[in-house]
């Protein structure tokens, strides 16, 4: 192109180059969208009387309420092991089934946990006898009152434990439990609207379920993939084979069919879909031959394809792969909610396209730079696949400036439009012809710091911290980043984008930090980049100091006596004493033996602090000692008194109430299978029997755990090496034992609280399932697990310990100590330490200490074996916890004990948002008077402290 210009006499031309570029066609955004809740739900449910999604988070023990209105996570509702969801026959409430023995119930009102049902256990036959633990991965409340709960198949899916029935039928009013062999086995399950029929499919196969009748009939000659019921519970619909889509009456008639168009492609996820809330419309997701996920809507009645829209599907930067949504519900206006990666998909059905000539977009992965400063417009380029013609691209619902293609390559490039809200936003691309690309949380405006729970360290700094977030610029060339601790900046040792590490679906950040020296208490953490500075509040705590004590012996175990105020360490052939008065080692204590041999290995005090007994198991004895005076007296029982097959000796030992010890013995190599009996000493007659345990009862001959509470009144012993899971418990109410299996475990450690009141168990990592920590009650159901986001994911124990309330777990694991919500499961707090921790036992002793942590009864300091020796961590604050609140019901003016964690003066209570007259007896102990004007019903607690420290308990007390 030349240009002339001319002014009077003069004349001039000037030749150039233009580039025309196509824009985009200027299509309206749809409404598909993601929400990001930092785990992969396990299921979506939708309430459309409040207009609220509710995902379950089982990495983060909790239940995710999302609005449709603000597509935001408002609100993460604590329910541990949380899997499966189902909506209540009246609607009012949200059915949490849990990887552990209980089904809760969300009111979905007021976003609270009102009901916690601790399922019954069934005989387990094939462990010889004892009783199995129920796992509702599943609850579905039918018409008939009753609840069908499902378990997880086999042993290791999603982490769950092995289970013998696929179906329990629970009648909350009779408080039994059922086995059904009847559903078909299969665990895809729909209901109908009113809940008077469910339809069961897996496998391959289906049932019908009848509330009226209570009975199950097996859907004939039909193999599929897919199938669900229609919630008129008139029709269902099952998917597989041609045609694709086969739909039948109650009476297992065909009434019409319909074949997919471009279905499917082979290798990739089964189709899966949701009628709509009135029945009308099947809504289907499916991979295409022709490349890309797509969501069909189909007329129920005519049996007409509707139309055809995309369905979300996304890839991960630096990995391979991706992952495509599955439905689980729907809206009235067409919206489809799923189970996406790391969140919750939400699908337009009704943007439908022509799909004509597609350009597909496999790689629409990674934009850099993948986050720009508040309120400014940033320009990015994106890795994708090539485009012919310019998208349309959106930042959230903003409609993108400039979107080009460059290189010549068809690159796209786009610039962010301003952004006044901080955090990651989706990035979506829509080509004319219908393929959409998606790019959940690929852009983010300012910075978002990602943590759960808080940090502990030494004032004197030096650990290494993790610290995750969006926009931190670690993809910006040469960005200046700073992180700091309250006012003392951090060196960074090491910034990595997630995806390049784990395979993580969005571009969150990882900085590693050496933490600076600071002062003791509280402090914020923040992060300062050119995209801004994000800040975690009082996210940090500098405990009261970390000493570590060398000592050039071997410990093998470790015990806090509260009455002296004192820690005894096994150091093989005898006891060291370590005072915390004067901070120095003493007199070491020596072990009487019958033979002059000595490995001493477990310790335990009886209640009364009176006796000290050690196990020695290379003699085959215990000691019994007085800590006052421990040369004189002393003595050595042969434990067993006769010798046994593999010569097994002394373990572990737990003293009761009433004035007797159980002792477990091992045999100290990697031997598999045989057992070995429990013994009890009579500490007043010195006389030692076998104690009887029920039929069941499993005890190996290596590494059997046992602990009892402070006072004597539990006892839990956990079996190592058998892959049955047993756990024994003894209470001295009745004087009796009582055993559960937990298939698929092999134990390492146990732990109980002071009050006897909760129970922990930690599962090795060659467990089947789950490797980690359990909570149990006294009467061995399981409470609750312990779990992490995959980003703060780490091996817990296996040593454990709990305070005296049974509010909070201690867990060793490869940084430190984490202190755990013993309710939940959720972390707390991690404690880091520069000095590493012993490891835990194995099979073979004396290689590695059975027990490398103690701690005081109110948990606030905490006792190490470590490579030096013996590490105290004093604490600057205990986390706020709630053990038990006794009575747990009764009218409003009740008078409750409540024991926690954290108690200090000036803590306040409320019941229910009311204020509650409260008293501090201890720090562990609070008197609380239920207020008048709270109604009846499950009563949620929220404990506050005067540095605005605040715990909550849902469904802490049931006010009659």
């Amino acid at each position: 192109m030349i240009f002339k210009g001319s002014s009077g006499g003069l004349n001039s031309s000037s030749q150039a180059t233009i580039t025309v570029t196509q824009g985009p066609p200027g299509l309206p955004n749809n409404r598909t969208s993601f929400v990001r809740t930092d785990d992969t739900p396990m299921a979506v449910v939708y309430d459309q009387v409040h207009q609220l999604i509710f995902a379950s988070a089982i990495d983060l023990n909790c239940v995710d309420v999302i609005p449709v209105t603000t597509q935001q996570v408002v609100k993460c509702i604590p329910v541990s092991g949380a899997l499966g969801l189902s909506l209540s026959t009246d609607g009012a409430k949200i059915l949490v089934g849990t990887q552990v023995g209980v089904v809760a119930w969300i009111d979905t009102t007021t976003l609270q946990v009102v009901r916690r049902d601790t399922i019954p256990q069934i005989p387990n036959p094939q462990f010889g006898g004892g009783f199995g633990f129920v796992a509702p991965a599943q609850a579905f409340q039918v018409a008939n009152g009753k609840v069908l709960l499902f378990s997880l198949p086999a042993c290791c899916d999603v982490g769950t434990f092995n289970q013998s029935v696929g179906l329990v039928e629970w009648d909350p009013v009779a408080g039994a439990s059922t086995m059904r062999s009847d559903s078909g086995g299969g665990g895809l399950v729909s209901t109908s609207a009113d809940h008077s029929k469910l339809l069961v499919a897996g496998g391959g196969t289906a049932t019908l379920y009848d509330s009226a009748t209570d009975q199950f009939t097996p859907v004939p000659g039909v193999q599929f993939e897919f199938a669900t019921l229609n919630p008129t519970g008139l029709q269902f619909v099952v998917a597989g084979g041609t045609p694709l889509l086969r739909f039948f009456n109650l009476q297992m008639q065909q009434v019409g069919a319909v074949d997919v168009p471009d279905c499917c492609a082979p290798n990739t996820l089964p189709v899966s879909g949701v009628y709509s809330l009135d029945g009308k419309l099947l809504y289907l997701a499916y991979p295409s031959q022709s490349g890309g996920a797509k969501l069909i809507t189909v007329d129920a009645s005519t049996f007409q394809l509707l139309g055809i829209a995309a369905n979300l599907s996304t890839q991960i930067a630096y990995a391979v792969g991706g992952a495509s949504g599955m439905p689980m519900a729907c809206d009235s206006t067409g919206l489809i909610f799923e189970v996406a990666d790391h969140g919750v998909g939400i699908v337009d059905a009704t943007d439908f396209r022509t799909f004509q000539n597609p350009q597909v977009v496999s790689d629409f992965i990674i934009a850099t730079p993948d986050e720009g400063p508040l309120n400014q417009p940033t320009t990015t380029q994106f890795t994708t696949g090539i485009f012919n013609s310019v998208p349309d691209v959106f930042f959230d619902v903003q409609r993108a400036l400039n979107p080009n293609l460059f290189n010549g390559a068809g690159q796209l490039a786009a610039t962010a439009p301003p952004s006044a809200t901080p955090g990651p936003v989706n990035v979506k691309a829509i080509e004319a012809d219908g393929v959409m690309a998606f790019m959940p949380q690929g852009f983010a405006y300012g910075s978002l710091p990602v943590q759960y729970g808080t940090f502990a360290a030494d004032p004197k700094g030096g650990v290494l911290a993790d610290l995750f977030g969006y926009g931190y610029s670690i993809d910006i060339a040469g960005a200046s980043i700073q992180a700091s601790v309250g006012p003392s900046p951090g060196q960074i040792q090491k910034k990595v984008l997630v995806p390049a590490e784990i395979g993580y679906p969005f571009p969150l950040q990882h900085l590693v930090v050496a933490v600076p020296n600071g002062t003791t208490g509280a402090q914020d953490i923040t992060v300062t980049s050119p995209t801004g500075t994000a800040t975690l509040s009082k996210a940090f705590h500098y405990v009261q100091s970390v000493v570590d004590y060398p000592s050039a012996d071997t410990f093998l175990y470790i015990l806090y006596d509260s009455h002296r105020n004192q820690v005894y360490l096994s150091a093989v052939d005898h006891i060291d004493v370590f005072s915390l008065a004067s901070h120095s080692f003493g007199v070491p204590i020596a072990v009487p033996s019958k033979s002059g041999t000595r490995l001493t290995l477990g310790l335990a005090l009886t209640p009364d602090g009176s006796k000290l007994l050690a196990a020695n198991q290379s003699d085959q004895s215990v000691a019994i000692i007085n800590p006052d005076s421990p040369s004189v007296g002393a003595i050595a029982l042969n434990v067993p008194p006769a010798p046994l097959s593999g010569n097994p000796g002394p373990f572990q030992i737990a003293t009761t109430s009433t004035n007797h010890a159980f002792v477990t013995l091992t045999v100290g190599n990697a031997l598999s299978g045989g057992s070995t009996p429990i013994y009890d000493i009579d500490l007043s007659s010195m006389q030692i029997t076998n104690p009887n345990l029920p039929a069941g009862s499993i005890v190996n001959l290596n590494n059997n755990y046992i602990q009892a509470s402070a006072e004597g009144t539990v006892v839990l012993e956990a079996t190592s090496n058998n892959s049955g899971g047993p756990l024994l418990s003894w209470n001295a109410a009745s004087n009796t034992w009582q055993v559960h299996l937990v298939e698929g475990q092999f134990w390492d450690n146990v732990a109980i609280s002071g009050d006897g009141n909760v129970l922990a168990v930690d599962s090795s990592s060659d467990s089947l399932s789950f490797p980690f920590p359990y909570l149990v009650d006294s009467g061995l159901n399981m409470t609750a697990q312990v779990n992490f986001p995959d980003i703060q994911g780490i091996q817990e124990g296996p040593s454990l310990q709990m305070d005296r309330s049974g509010a909070l777990l201690y867990a060793v694991n490869g940084a430190g100590v984490d202190i755990i919500d013993a309710r939940t499961g959720q972390l707390r707090e991690r404690v880091l330490l520069t000095e590493p921790i012993l490891g835990g036992p194995t099979e073979v002793v004396p290689t590695t200490p059975s027990k490398v942590i103690a701690i005081t009864p109110t948990g606030d300091q905490i006792f190490l074996l470590t490579r030096s020796g013996l590490t105290v961590v004093d604490l600057d604050s205990v986390p706020l916890g709630i053990g038990s609140v006794t009575p747990a019901s009764g009218p409003a003016g009740t008078v409750v004990t409540v024991r926690g964690t954290g108690f200090v003066t000036g803590t306040s209570l409320n019941v229910n948002g009311t204020p509650a007259s409260a008293s501090l007896v201890d720090s562990s102990t609070l008197s609380v008077t239920i207020p008048t004007g709270v109604q009846k019903g499950a009563a949620q607690i929220t404990l506050k402290t005067p540095d605005n420290s605040q715990f909550t308990l849902d469904a802490a007390f049931l006010v009659q």
